[in-house]
Order: structure tokens, then C-alpha cells, then sequence
């Protein structure tokens, strides 16, 4: 038996097949370069997710702790609040309000955290926007506190809608 003629029956490889397979090593391997670095980094990411959370719930917290201040300046006051442009000054200044309060954990570097619409009377409204947190902090929502003292959460359009119905109210004709 001659095995000269076995070499014919094996089909001969297209000319291309070397280029064919010379992609795949560098696609496993950046393949698996893609999931070596996505699981490095996925706790990390998880953790910087985390740590948005925790600093926007931070926010709220200061926010609401601004609220208490302004409750007991009201209560010393003749139920009026601070005026708008110097809110945490006064509050500072009288005790009510420790310093770094006033910075937003999620603060976004222009130096705005809170704004103050200027209502100087406590009215006991939960429709009333007495401050609120700087709405480029987060993109779905703001933390708001209201003139009953109450701190919720607002999307950005029904701020805007507030705010403009609030500031219609409040401007004469």
C-alpha cells in the first residue's frame, strides 16, 4: 500500500487560511484583556457608584440640617428667615449652623450648593421653595426644601415649574 497517493486526498488549504487565522490571537487576547480589566474594575466602579449614593444622601442630610437651622432662627425671629444672600452666614454667625454644611457633598466645583429663593417668611407651605439644592448636581432630580421645612426631592421640570409659578406669585403685575 503506497501512501503516496493519501497526500492527494487531503484537501490543500485555501491560500487565505493563514491571514484567517491570524486574527483570532489578537482577538482572544484583547478579549481576554476586556474581561481581565472589567472584573478589576467593576468593584471599583461599584464603589464609586456607592460613593455617589452615600454623598447625595449626604446632601440631603445638610440640606435638612440647613432646614433645622432655619427653623429655630424663625422660632428667634418673629417667624422671618435669614435674608436670601446671606442665609448660611447668619445662620453661622448665630450658632445654628456648623461650617462645611453649607457645601453639598455633590458639589460640582462652580461653588453653588444650596440656593435660597429670598422667602423670608416661614409659611407652613409644602408647595413653597424656601432653597434648593444647585439642579446640575444630579440629572433626574433636586433636593428641595419647602416652606413647611420638609425636604423632598423634585425632577428638574417640576422645579422649573414651581419656581416660575412661585416667582409669578410673588412679582407684581
Amino acid at each position: 500500500m503506497s501512501h503516496d497517493g493519501d497526500d492527494n486526498l487531503r484537501p490543500n488549504p485555501p491560500e487565505n487560511a493563514h491571514k484567517r487565522r491570524s486574527w483570532r490571537m489578537p482577538a482572544i487576547v484583547l478579549g481576554t484583556i476586556g474581561l481581565l480589566l472589567a472584573i478589576v474594575l467593576y468593584p471599583k466602579l461599584m464603589s464609586a457608584r456607592q460613593e455617589r449614593v452615600a454623598a447625595t444622601l449626604k446632601s440631603q442630610v445638610h440640606l435638612r440640617i440647613i432646614s433645622e437651622a432655619m427653623e429655630v432662627y424663625a422660632d428667634r425671629h418673629n417667624d422671618l428667615f435669614p435674608p436670601a444672600l446671606q442665609t448660611i452666614e447668619t445662620l453661622q454667625s448665630e450658632g445654628l449652623l456648623e461650617t462645611g454644611m453649607e457645601v453639598s457633598p455633590i458639589e460640582d466645583g462652580d461653588g453653588i450648593s444650596y440656593i435660597f429663593t429670598g422667602v423670608r417668611a416661614r409659611s407652613f407651605s409644602t408647595t413653597q421653595i424656601v432653597a434648593y439644592e444647585d439642579p446640575k448636581h444630579t440629572d433626574e432630580w433636586v433636593y428641595v426644601l419647602f416652606g413647611d421645612l420638609k425636604v423632598r426631592r423634585m425632577s428638574h421640570a417640576d422645579l422649573d415649574v414651581a419656581l416660575t409659578n412661585q416667582t409669578n406669585q410673588t412679582t407684581p403685575p
